[in-house]
Order: C-alpha cells, then sequence, then structure tokens
C-alpha cells in the first residue's frame, strides 16, 4: 500500500502554495503552472535578510545543445535561456534524492526549442514496503511579452494529467479468467462502454486487453482476484525528450492480505491543446517480467501431437524416485514420433521412457519401477518454459498431475492454452526444480 511521506506532503504543500500565489498574482490560474513574471521572483529574492550568507550559485543540469542551463544554490532552482530567467525555491530536497534530467526540444512544433525538466516530487511506500520516487515533467517556454519583459511560460506534467483520464475517459476492470485461474485479465475502453465477456471462458471481448499471471500460494495454487487499484504514476523521459508514462497496477486478493504488483499501464505523453496531456490510442497493459503471460485468445489452429521416445536403456540412476527434471527440446524438426538418447541428456529425464507433446500439454511416462515424486506436483515445482533463453521467456504450464497409465507413473502436465507446434520451438521442462 502506498502511503505519501509527511515531510515530503508539506514541502509539496509549500510549493503549491508559492507556486499558485505567483499564478494569482498574474490573473492566470489554470491547471498548469502560468507566466510567472520576473518581478514576483525578485520581490521574493529581496525579502531575504541581508544578514544571510550567501549561498554559491552552481551549474546543476545543462542541455547538451547549451541553450538551457538549470542552477541551484542549496535552496532556490535557476532556469536560465539567455535573458530568461525564472526561480523556484525550497527544491533542496528533490535535487538532493537525484539529479534532475534536462532536454531540449521543440514539444510543441512552433520552431523553438523547449526546456523539459525532469525531476522528483515526492515518494511513495510500494506494495512490499520499499519507497518509489515518483517524478513531475516540466516544460519552460520562453516568451517575450509586448512590453518587452523575458518569461517562461511553464506547463507541468503530474497526477492529474493522468488521473483526470483515467476517471473522466476511460472504464478499466480487472478480472480473472473462468476457465484458468492463472491469468489475470485487464480491459479497457470508453468510459460510455460496457466491456462484454465470452461467458464460458471470461475472456473480454475488446481490443483493448492485456494479460498478466495471478499470485499462487506455497502449493501453487493460484489465489483468487479480489479487487485491483491504481498506484504511483511513474514519468520517464529519453534524450530525445519522448515522455512516456507507467502507472502501476496493484492487485489483492480474497482471504489473503497479498498484495501483487503485477505490471503497468502504459501510455505516452505529449503537448496536446497546450497541456501536457495522455496521447490517445497509445494506452496498453503491460505485465511485469515476472507476471508474463501469453494471450488466451491465441489458440492453436490444429490439433497436433508427437513423441519422443528414449533410446537409451539403462538410467544410471539406483533411486527411483524421479524428482528433477530440466532439460531443454525442440519441437521444430519432430514429426510423428523418434527416438533419442536420454542418457547423454541431464538430470532424471534418463529415468523417463517417453515424452508425448500435444497442443494442450505434455504427457511424460516413467520407466518401469520408477514413479515421480507427489511432493514436487503438490508444492508446484513445475514449469514449462517457452523460449528459454530469450528476452521474452514464459511460463506455459498450469497445472500437472500424476497418474498411472499401464502400469507406469505418468506426469502430465496442462498448458495454460493450446499451443501451435511451431510455438514450442524452444521450450524448457522443469520437475522438482
Amino acid at each position: 500500500m502506498k502511503k505519501s511521506i509527511p515531510i515530503i506532503a508539506v514541502l509539496l504543500i509549500v510549493i503549491v502554495v508559492f507556486v499558485v500565489s505567483m499564478q494569482y498574482k498574474k490573473n492566470k490560474v489554470n491547471n498548469d503552472i502560468s507566466v510567472v513574471p520576473n518581478e514576483v521572483v525578485t520581490q521574493a529574492t529581496n525579502q531575504e535578510t541581508t544578514t544571510e550568507k550567501p549561498r554559491e550559485n552552481v551549474l546543476l543540469v545543462e542541455t547538451d545543445d547549451k541553450e538551457y542551463q538549470v542552477y541551484f544554490d542549496g535552496k532556490i532552482l535557476t532556469f536560465i535561456h539567455g535573458e530568461h530567467k525564472f526561480e523556484l525555491e525550497n527544491f533542496d530536497w528533490y535535487v538532493g534524492v537525484e539529479e534532475p534530467t534536462v532536454c531540449s526540444v521543440d514539444i510543441d512544433g512552433d520552431g523553438q526549442k523547449e526546456l523539459l525538466f525532469r525531476m522528483i516530487y515526492t515518494a511513495v511506500e510500494t506494495y512490499n514496503n520499499n519507497w518509489e520516487y515518483v517524478y513531475t515533467v516540466m516544460m519552460f517556454k520562453p516568451v517575450t511579452r509586448s512590453d518587452g519583459k523575458k518569461e517562461f511560460d511553464v506547463k507541468i506534467a503530474n497526477n492529474d494529467t493522468w488521473r483526470t483520464v483515467f476517471e473522466q475517459s476511460i472504464n478499466c476492470e480487472m478480472t480473472q479468467l473462468k476457465n484458468c485461474k492463472k491469468i489475470l485479465q485487464f480491459a479497457m475502453d470508453d468510459v460510455d462502454k460496457k466491456i462484454a465477456y465470452d461467458e464460458k471462458t471470461g475472456i473480454s471481448l475488446g481490443k483493448h486487453v492485456g494479460y498478466a499471471k495471478a499470485l499462487t500460494n506455497s502449493n501453487n495454487e493460484y489465489y483468487t482476484l479480489d479487487r485491483w487499484k491504481r498506484g504511483a504514476g511513474i514519468y520517464k523521459m529519453d534524450k530525445d525528450g519522448n515522455i512516456t508514462l507507467d502507472i502501476q497496477v496493484l492487485i489483492s486478493y480474497e482471504g489473503t492480505g497479498a498484495t501483487q504488483y503485477i505490471g503497468d499501464i502504459h501510455c505516452d505523453i505529449d503537448l496536446i491543446d497546450g497541456k501536457f496531456s495522455v496521447v490517445p490510442k497509445t494506452i496498453l497493459f503491460k505485465p511485469s517480467e515476472y507476471y508474463k503471460v501469453n494471450d488466451p485468445r491465441d489458440t492453436a489452429k490444429n490439433k497436433w501431437s508427437c513423441v519422443i521416445n528414449n533410446s537409451s536403456s539403462q538410467s544410471g540412476f539406483k533411486e527411483t524416485d524421479i524428482d528433477w527434471i530440466e532439460n531443454e527440446f525442440s519441437l521444430t524438426d519432430i514429426n510423428g514420433t523418434v527416438n533419442r538418447q536420454f542418457g547423454d541428456m541431464p538430470s532424471k529425464i534418463k529415468c523417463v521412457d517417453s515424452i508425448r507433446f500435444t497442443q494442450n500439454g505434455i504427457t511424460i511416462t516413467a520407466k518401469p519401477d520408477y514413479n515421480f515424486s507427489p511432493h514436487m506436483v503438490e508444492s508446484g515445482k513445475f514449469s514449462v518454459i517457452q523460449n528459454v533463453g530469450k528476452n521474452n521467456e514464459v511460463d506455459i504450464a498450469y497445472t500437472a498431475v500424476i497418474k498411472e497409465i499401464d502400469g507406469r507413473s505418468t506426469l502430465v502436465i496442462v498448458f495454460d492454452r493450446t499451443y501451435d507446434k511451431d510455438e514450442l520451438s524452444n521450450i524448457k521442462i522443469n520437475f522438482g526444480v
């Protein structure tokens, strides 16, 4: 759960009051910081006591093209562009935690480069009792008034920039599939549209959908979804001035205090109609790396099966308990039934007689007198990793059970959906690990 740091909250109030007072004097009160005339900054500076020891004003950051400089004297941030100048007070904590990032770019398309300035503005406590920094992005646009005064127009991307969109324009729902509790489903649509679902599977019928893996208990049983909420919105800015936003999605489950961060609502941010806004048609759900799952709507086109027989007669293991399988396979060139030497492979795959692959899952038959460990199934120590060794590894196993078929101990691992054979060109079977 997230709680703002009390001290930071006080600082935020001070900053808001300071900014709003400047806006009021210029009669430009709106959702952004408006024009702040130089005389207001001068008045605030002149109110300092003359007995205070002058602070050294040093260069904090500068844009690559040298167009903009930001100085800091330990308390006041000073933004410089030629003769244009702007000051913000009480930013010592924010600057001290992490150096701001800057970029000079023509974000509004008027032919003149503006300053983009990203910095920490608060910190929140995450669901796992860690602290995470939340950022704001400011745009400083140099302007010259009719009376010759050189000032800055300032626009801000903050929490209200995205929160208003998701409260007033977008309908978001988090559900759990009926036919596969492993999969959590995040669906979005316009706020005035009802999101429809398949009655049998619970799969969304809409276009704007993303998926993540649910949390399990120690026995690999999937918890039942209780509720979800949005967490912090984290602004990011690259060297070219492209701004993106990741809004954390947090999940809680029935009958447990477990809270899980499963991913982010990701979108682009740009200056639209004179203010920072979420860019339409860029909003999507991105699961975090550990909780990636495949789209359950992508199912196998045809039924298929293939078998790999172990042609090695000896296993080399005296223990009859099979509690360790950790082997990679490729089904690309396998059609029908083939024979392989499992004796040359690591792990207790040597104790296996055959492996049958289908669109639904994997059936592994032990050699005579060998048995799969029930404890490994009960404790959830099984997985089938798709795209092993690549950046997009995904565990596609859903359930596992040990059966006795024709007098042999048989391990059956069921997939989370059906898969075409070419989707299993590089997989890894884990059991007991």
